[in-house]
């Protein structure tokens, strides 16, 4: 083989470890040592997972009398091998002292076995950690779905995953990323709603939430997603029972979420209870083989429903016997059996290995996977599989009890507000003209939370601690205005009217009428329904309070599904859904209608009129035509607020180019009375298409504060990815074409087009090898960003700077901003901020030595001290003594070097830094793999000058968040600029700032809080972080605030990546801005 081969197949592997998402094979060494010592019986046994039941004396005792019992405890796993335990038994949650001694007994048993496998524990932390007493019960997932908000999603999943960690839990089975489009479905409430982007990036959200940077760590647990996949499409509504999907809407609907999660690191996913087209989801060898771990690449294990296996004997009926339907499950993919009542699977799992129906190495397959994830939460460390007893201190802190009645206020949605009745004026609420408050839900806790609230229905409120009784909607009301001021009246309960002559007699003098209807607790099979009409009765209570007086009645549903409500619509003054708020959900209504909260909530699913229209938002253009249109209640995305906000200025380009990104604005104003958030929602319709396209799909949402009277601009960004679906052959396709952009009642038309053919001679692909020629220049943007740059001389070499005093001479009147590009990239990343930075600071922004359009010497010194030498230089030359900075990736450390020079010799006066995301300290530093191979001197030349431009632009890429990739066109303007007038050797000569950072890590630290201190002029420091970034991401915030004195820190949207300056240039803004009007 040839050594030119040789080397383009070296770089190809290296390409292929440097674009591949985070992998669970990492620990496939240890994992294949201790699985070569396991026999057949040890294997059958990490595949077999129990109930807790099986290893109590007595689980029927109450929930404070529960007892392991050590005889069953060893027979379990002795006996039988057994990997994993589950749940609580069904009295009901446990303390965390009680969480400790029964995970503590676990494990010690599990150290007395051969091999010492510890047992991974799995329970249903739903909307807290619900099966722990005293956790916190956060809204269920449609409520969390309203707020629109992922970062408040990952901020959830943080605190559940803490506090579940906190009782020696260290699995999760959460969340549900099923998508929610058949109302009737009890399990609605479970997911984030109809839409399929929206439920994705909840559903990463709350994945990376739970499972932060290190699962090792006691505050992160194992994410499992379900339930894979269609379940949540009965075409009856009933649980657990058929679903036709095919296979087009299930590429296009069901899949994706589930993809985005095991992208983002998801280690374990449950299976579908149902049947999809005559599949059961537990047999399906396509989905649960080929799609999930062939396709997707999931490294991390199954694991079957409640005693689904079993049932493809006793329900599904595919199988003759239960040894079969163990064959068909395994095969077909499963690798854990939640059994859970016995230990057939056990055994019937062994004499399938024993006859050749399950092969060894399918048997091996599974329990790879399962040490896999026990490897990667660090159970077989020390004592991390053990509870930590210092957890009971830290269970529970003051603020996750605000960051729950936040998520419930954020989730409320205001759906109707005649002649704005609501805010409530609390003058007119006296002894003579009482509130009143009535109905099924309005004196109950059991409503607000749901199920999975103790008990797995959630509808016992007699386990519920009693310090929590203060929390029912009454409640809260009285704790806010007195109880002399509200009259409540037990009218109904969810099926029957009660006596209700006192409730409208009084009515006729009440200042206000509350009416808080809704559903009992629920889920899964039980609450099964033959009709979404709310119950009779509930209605009727509505009809007769209006029947006898006009005083406004307020409409509160405290419900899991769009329970039908057209006979009370026009007879309420205001709707509020709440959904399934928790356990703060009262004192949040409480919040909303007294006004002390603006309500911003947006409905996560569309909201039906009629029993048999239950459509979704996205319907077909043939769903809506003359004698057959849409007539829904409510919109998806409907919501109301106590302000009004005018949108303005649409401005969308007419085309988007083939590899281009389209760029959309607007204008949004708090136009109202009073503070607000606020949605904006972007939709695409694509006028035209092989494939009949939907009406409409919504394709970016944005959150927003304004003061009244405050305007700010919203931007989007459309690729053509964006604008993609399943095409006839399934297959992921984008066709040119007519796309109408729609925000609010603004629209805008833009034409994609066409992809363009070049021959080779035109050709400026990325593949291009480095040794080809590279010219930057022939970009629009890097041509225009260079004629308004100057150059100036350092060391003999021209070195560019971008100087706002070209484009505005009254620039020098205003305060200097010095900006610190990043590695590999060059000033031209400041463009996104450039214009509104501009109008406050006058901008100094160069390239360094070997960057971008500035020199590229071949015997230059590339290190941080010579890069700091030149900006000296360059200050000085442009009579600048004194500046602020904004710092990013290498640009920090440069800084940061400049910070310590402040200590010895303050030739400038640096005033204040904010840092963007960059390796400030060389512990909590995770460059690639790649970026290590490069600073190896011979081969990272051997790279440079071999590997297509494509590797480089890949690893670019990769350090974007999701959803903020770059195009190929912007991609190739960073790789032109990076190999400008290269040497051969230009990115290892780079590289050695890598070094640098553990150098002077000491000197620069220590610089850092010592500036601050300063009796004259000190130096304030903010860092703003995208938390998604790989490289320095959120682990770098926590690092920071260890480590520096008074941190100011600031993350992005959960979503955004390495780059905060391209990825969310107005919160980057916003957030610097913030910092500068403080100092």
């Amino acid at each position: 083989m040839s050594s030119s081969i040789f080397l383009l197949i070296f770089i190809f592997n290296i390409h292929t470890i440097l674009t591949a998402p985070p992998s669970l094979t990492s620990y496939d060494d240890k994992v294949n040592a201790l699985l070569s010592k396991m026999t057949d019986e040890e294997k059958a046994g990490q595949m077999t997972q129990i109930t807790i039941n099986l290893i109590l004396k007595d689980a029927s005792k109450p929930w404070d009398q529960i007892e392991v019992d050590p005889v069953k405890l060893a027979a379990a796993i002795q006996d039988y091998k057994v990997g994993s335990i589950l749940n609580v038994a069904e009295t009901g949650a446990y303390s965390v002292d009680q969480w400790h001694d029964i995970i503590g007994k676990v494990q010690d048993e599990a150290q007395r076995s051969r091999l010492q496998i510890p047992i991974l524990y799995g329970i249903d932390s739903i909307h807290g950690a619900n099966y722990i007493r005293d956790s916190v019960l956060f809204p269920q997932a449609t409520g969390l779905a309203a707020t629109f908000n992922t970062t408040l999603a990952h901020e959830l999943g943080k605190i559940v995953a803490h506090q579940t960690r906190a009782a020696g839990i260290t699995w999760n089975f959460h969340p549900q990323v099923d998508i929610g489009r058949q109302k009737l479905w009890p399990r609605l409430w479970e997911t984030f709603g109809e839409d399929v982007k929206l439920v994705k990036d909840m559903g990463r959200a709350y994945t990376e939430g739970m499972q932060g940077d290190d699962l090792t760590s006691r505050e992160s647990v194992a994410a499992c997603l379900k339930h894979y996949v269609g379940y949540g499409l009965p075409l009856t509504g009933r649980d657990r029972t058929p679903a036709w999907i095919d296979e087009r809407h299930m590429l296009e609907y069901f899949l994706p979420p589930f993809e985005e999660s095991i992208r983002a690191g998801a280690v374990s996913v449950m299976i579908n209870s149902g049947e999809v087209n005559g599949i059961p989801g537990h047999a399906n060898y396509h989905l649960l083989t080929e799609v999930l771990k062939e396709k997707y690449q999931f490294h991390g294990f199954t694991v079957s429903d409640w005693e689904d296996i079993k049932r493809l004997h006793t329900r599904e009926q595919t199988a003759a016997t239960e040894k079969e339907a163990v064959r068909q499950a395994v095969m077909a993919g499963v690798d854990m059996s939640m059994v859970p009542f016995d230990f057939s699977f056990y055994n019937l799992t062994l004499e399938c290995v024993k006859d050749g129906s399950i092969p060894r190495s399918r048997l091996d397959d599974a329990v790879r996977r399962i040490l896999r994830v026990k490897y990667a939460l660090g159970l077989f460390d020390g004592r991390n599989a053990w509870p930590d007893s210092s957890a009971l201190a830290t269970f529970n802190k003051p603020e996750y009890d605000e960051t729950n009645l936040h998520a419930a206020r954020e989730g409320i949605t205001l759906l109707k507000n005649s002649g704005n009745v609501l805010p409530l004026q609390n003058s007119t609420i006296t002894t003579a003209n009482k509130l009143i408050v009535t109905g099924p839900t309005s004196n109950v806790l059991t409503s607000l939370n749901g199920g999975w609230s103790y008990t797995w229905q959630g509808n016992d409120e007699s386990i519920y601690p009693q310090n929590l009784r203060n929390k029912t909607i009454l409640e809260s009301l009285r704790a806010r205005l007195g109880a002399t001021r509200i009259e409540y009246y037990n009218s109904s309960s969810f099926n029957q009217l009660l006596d209700i002559n006192d409730l409208l007699n009084a009515a006729q003098s009440a200042s206000y009428i509350v009416v808080c209807l809704g559903e009992q607790a629920y889920t899964e099979t039980p609450g099964n329904i033959n009709d979404l009409t709310l119950d009779d009765a509930q209605l009727r209570l509505v009809e007769q309070i209006r029947n006898r007086t006009q005083i406004p009645i307020i409409t509160v549903l405290v419900q899991g599904r769009p329970r039908i409500i057209r006979r009370i619509v026009d007879l309420s003054s205001a709707i509020i859904m709440m959904y399934l708020p928790g356990m703060e959900g009262g004192r949040a209504l409480a919040d909303v209608l007294l006004g002390d909260y603006n309500p911003s909530g947006r409905l996560p699913i569309t909201y039906p009129k009629y029993n048999h229209h239950l459509s979704t938002y996205d319907y077909k253009l043939t769903e809506n035509r003359v004698g057959n249109f849409i007539d829904v209640e409510f919109e998806f995305g409907h919501g109301l607020s106590y302000t009004t906000f005018d949108y303005s200025n649409l401005n969308v380009a007419s085309q988007l180019e083939w590899n281009a990104q389209l760029t959309i604005t607007l204008d949004v104003r708090n136009s109202g009375t009073t503070q607000g958030d606020h949605t904006v929602l972007l939709y695409v319709s694509d006028l035209y298409r092989t494939v009949t396209p939907p009406n409409k799909e919504l394709k970016g949402y944005k959150k927003l504060s304004l003061q009244v009277g405050q305007q700010t601009q919203v931007q989007f960004n459309l690729r053509r990815d964006d604008l993609s679906f399943i095409g006839i052959d399934l297959t992921r396709q984008t066709e040119p074409g007519i796309f109408t952009v729609t925000v609010g009642s603004l629209a805008a038309n833009f034409t994609l087009a066409a992809e363009q053919t070049t021959t080779n001679s035109e050709s400026t692909s990325v593949d291009k090898l480095c040794t080809k020629a590279i010219n930057p220049y022939q970009f629009t943007k890097v041509r225009l960003w260079a004629e308004e740059g100057n150059y100036f001389n350092f060391c003999g070499h021209p070195v560019f700077y971008y100087d706002s005093v070209v484009r505005d001479r009254s620039a020098m009147s205003k305060p200097t901003l010095l900006l610190l590009h990043g590695y590999p990239t060059s000033s031209i990343d400041w463009i996104c901020m450039r214009d509104e930075l501009e109008k406050r600071f006058h901008i100094v922004a160069p390239d360094y030595i070997g960057y971008g359009l500035s020199a590229k010497p071949i015997l230059f010194s590339y290190t941080i001290s010579s890069q700091v030498n030149m900006l000296e230089k360059l200050m000085n030359s442009l009579k600048l003594n004194q500046f602020h900075i904004m710092a990013h990736d290498v640009g920090d450390s440069i800084a940061q070097e400049m910070l310590a020079r402040q200590i010895d010799d303050r030739k400038f006066l640096i005033l204040s830094v904010v840092f963007l995301n960059g390796g400030l300290f060389p512990e909590s530093h995770r460059p690639f793999f790649m970026m290590k191979i490069l600073k190896i001197d011979i081969l990272g030349a051997i790279i440079q000058n071999i590997a297509p431009l494509s590797v480089f632009a890949s690893g670019i890429n990769r350090v974007f968040g999701p959803s903020t990739k770059r195009s190929k066109l912007e991609l190739d303007e960073m790789t032109h600029l990076l190999f400008y007038n290269a040497p051969y050797n230009l990115i290892q000569r780079l590289q050695c700032y890598l070094n640098e950072r553990v150098k002077h890590r000491d000197r620069w630290v220590d610089a850092m809080n010592r500036v601050q201190s300063f009796k004259e002029n000190p130096i304030c420091m903010r860092l703003i972080n995208g938390p998604i970034d790989p490289i320095s991401g959120k682990h770098m915030v926590h690092r920071y605030r260890q480590i520096i004195t008074n941190p100011d820190t600031c993350l992005l949207d959960a979503n955004i990546g390495h780059y905060p300056n391209l990825e969310d240039p107005a919160n980057t803004l916003k957030h610097f801005f913030d910092f500068h009007k403080s100092l």
